[in-house]
């Protein structure tokens, strides 16, 4: 293919695609209840919980919702969640979309910029049109991605991070961040320090940073916080084994508490992740260390639980800390993103920096120690998470948003 068909076949047909979908969705009566969920999760985590909550909220507010996901991410469950609130998805197409990181100053870029460009928004203003949807939601842990869906000419936009950005925005997504953020067009994440990244890394101006939200996530509290086991101390922790959330110093901290506890004592990871293996490795000769893999009842892990811990490098927020302040454990956390914002230190737990192994020992031996601490603690965990985590107080905050 010579220069000009290139130009053709990479530009000129993209953007004739895209002005004939805008304008083939500029002129559809639009379906008030009608949504596209663009959703990214894992098999299992924080995200995947989101998006399950998150779906029954929609089908709660009277939604009609169309799924877009990949293919990868459908599994008999998601399958069956979308029978049983009646919606449907799309598996989006392979090719990867435009994002907004790209050299101003760099021509190259610039021009693979615009025809991902043109091509992603054809797309999803086919599907837009399709569903006669004026409304998309983004739940995603991805910070590079899906900027370029505030311009789809919709009335509302919601973009929920779930995760940090760690660099700063580029041009065309500051361009956005500067024209297109409304109270239609937002976006929301889990806590104030999420809030405070967004808007120092994606430079979001002044006028637009009231349309960005903090919305703590929920446990689901269903089952009783009552009763907690009279056996063997449990030191628990929930979450991917990855780099981030820091399981080899946790390994230390296990081994620290084990030689000096006066009781036996049961270290306890449950997740999965690329870490596991060598995780489980590491901890072959050690008795009381157990990473268990992922577990879809984590009810039955907090109701045995004595202490919860999280030792995590950065956490937007810490969906399983909000999960153990449920079930009235004390917290040993990180002073690292979120966690701060759910655990006050000396109040309801201890607050630590992640790499200080001799503290956060000594914070879980005084906790494994004294009985009173714990009760203590604990219902001081219940009390913030009555105050700030629940199911009606995420509801009633998503529904001044969306």
């Amino acid at each position: 293919m010579n220069s000009l068909g290139r130009k053709i076949n990479n530009y000129l047909l993209p953007a004739t695609r895209l002005l004939y979908s805008n304008l083939a969705l500029s002129l559809t009566k639009k379906d008030s209840r009608s949504v596209l969920l663009v959703a990214e999760f894992e098999k299992y985590g924080g995200t995947r919980t989101y998006f399950e909550q998150l779906c029954r909220y929609l089908h709660q507010r009277s939604f009609r919702c169309v799924c877009l996901v990949r293919e990868i991410q459908v599994d008999d469950a998601f399958l069956q969640l979308l029978a049983e609130l009646n919606f449907s998805y799309h598996i989006l197409p392979g090719a990867s979309f435009v994002n907004d990181y790209w050299d101003d100053s760099n021509l190259s870029l610039r021009a693979l910029y615009l025809s991902k460009y043109f091509s992603s928004m054809a797309v999803f203003s086919s599907y837009c049109k399709t569903h006669r949807a004026n409304r998309i939601i983004i739940s995603s842990g991805d910070p590079d991605a899906w900027h370029f869906l505030f311009r789809l000419p919709v009335r509302h936009c919601h973009y929920i991070l779930h995760t940090l950005p760690f660099k700063a925005i580029a041009v065309e997504g500051r361009k956005i961040m500067n024209n297109k953020l409304s109270r239609n067009k937002n976006i929301i994440s889990v806590s104030t320090f999420a809030v405070h990244t967004i808007l120092r890394q994606w430079g979001i101006p002044a006028l637009s940073r009231p349309f960005v939200y903090s919305v703590p996530n929920y446990f689901d509290d269903a089952e009783s916080a009552d009763g907690k086991p009279t056996g063997d101390l449990q030191v628990l922790t929930l979450g991917h084994l990855a780099e981030y959330k820091n399981p080899f110093v946790w390994i230390e901290v296990a081994r620290k508490v084990k030689a000096m506890a006066s009781r036996p004592v049961e270290f306890i990871w449950a997740g999965d992740g690329t870490l596991l293996q060598r995780c489980l490795e590491m901890t072959e000769e050690d008795a009381h260390i157990h990473f268990i893999g992922y577990q879809k009842d984590v009810h039955a892990l907090y109701k045995n639980a004595t202490i919860y811990f999280q030792p995590s490098l950065i956490e937007s927020q810490g969906m399983a800390v909000i999960g153990a302040m449920a079930y009235k454990l004390p917290c040993v956390v990180s002073n690292t993103g979120g966690l701060p914002e759910s655990v006050e230190h000396n109040q309801n737990g201890f607050v630590v920096n992640p790499l200080d192994v001799s503290t956060m020992s000594a914070h879980i031996l005084e906790l494994l120690n004294s009985e009173g601490l714990r009760g203590q603690m604990g219902a001081s965990s219940r009390a913030v998470f009555e105050q700030r985590f629940t199911k009606d107080r995420w509801e009633n905050s998503m529904n001044k948003i969306i």
